[in-house]
């Protein structure tokens, strides 16, 4: 009766997780029905030194379609009593429903705290979700790697990076500013907050391309919306050396780790 249940659950749980991969994809379109604004012409109302480029945009559609083949994948019946699924299945749900409830809410209500509190909880559990994944993640097959850990990777990315552009244009919104800095000076703070945290969680994954290279696309995006729409030079070269910085850190740890996996000396 107990495992009977729990196969219950299991399945229904994995459904739930089709659907919602489905569902933050749809409401992306409810504009067209006549709620709300789309979430590019919000972000555009409150552009700030830390807003990307539009063309950033486009990781979407990366991000969703990973997102489905991996809700795809974990509902073959070969994967309902995979262990790393049984622990991450929740919580990826539930960041699935967040980016929904995301939308829909910047749709309604433009860049706002309450945005900017879903996107907090959003990347705090792509990160439970990514650190359950990570003490397999070096000997899982590529084809695992590639629909249970890549596509959290990239979705970790950039939200860790779209969060502090969030909170930019949310102070930009109410017309404060932070710690008395100006526009320019509160975006380059909160430009290096998110670089410190990217390179904290990289740390711990161990050089992940795929968690990089989102948060250099958008360190690049910002870059040239610095030199299209300011120009802020300075802010342009800052977002470049982040970059940068990103990208070598990620070198430097995955060599790294990759020197310690191999070494004699590994207990």
């Amino acid at each position: 009766m107990s495992f009977t249940t729990r196969s219950q659950r299991e399945s229904l749980l994995a459904w739930t997780i089709v659907a919602l991969a489905i569902v933050q994809v749809l409401v992306m379109f409810l504009p067209n029905l006549g709620v709300g604004q789309t979430v590019a012409v919000q972000a555009e109302a409150v552009r700030t030194p830390l807003t990307p480029a539009g063309w950033a945009f486009a990781i979407w559609a990366v991000i969703y379609l990973w997102s489905f083949l991996y809700a795809v994948y974990q509902l073959l019946p070969g994967q309902r009593y995979d262990a790393i699924l049984a622990v991450i299945r929740l919580p990826s749900a539930i960041v699935f429903a967040l980016n929904a409830l995301w939308v829909v809410a910047a749709q309604l209500t433009g860049l706002s705290f309450v945005t900017v509190l879903i996107a907090a909880a959003e990347l705090l559990l792509l990160i439970v979700v990514l650190f359950n994944i990570q003490p397999d993640a070096f000997v899982l097959t590529k084809r695992r790697r590639a629909f249970i850990h890549w596509p959290f990777l990239l979705f970790t990315g950039w939200i860790s990076l779209a969060l502090f552009a969030n909170i930019s244009s949310f102070l930009a919104f109410i017309n404060i500013r932070l710690f008395g800095l100006g526009e320019t000076g509160a975006a380059a703070v909160l430009l290096v907050c998110a670089c410190a945290l990217c390179i904290g969680v990289q740390r711990q994954l161990r050089g992940a391309i795929l968690y990089a290279l989102p948060v250099v696309w958008g360190c690049v995006a910002i870059a040239a919306a610095n030199v299209q729409h300011g120009p802020h030079y300075w802010m342009a070269a800052l977002a470049v050396l982040a970059a940068a910085g990103v990208a070598w850190f990620t070198y430097w740890t995955r060599a790294r780790s990759t020197r310690l996996r191999n070494s004699p000396w590994r207990g």
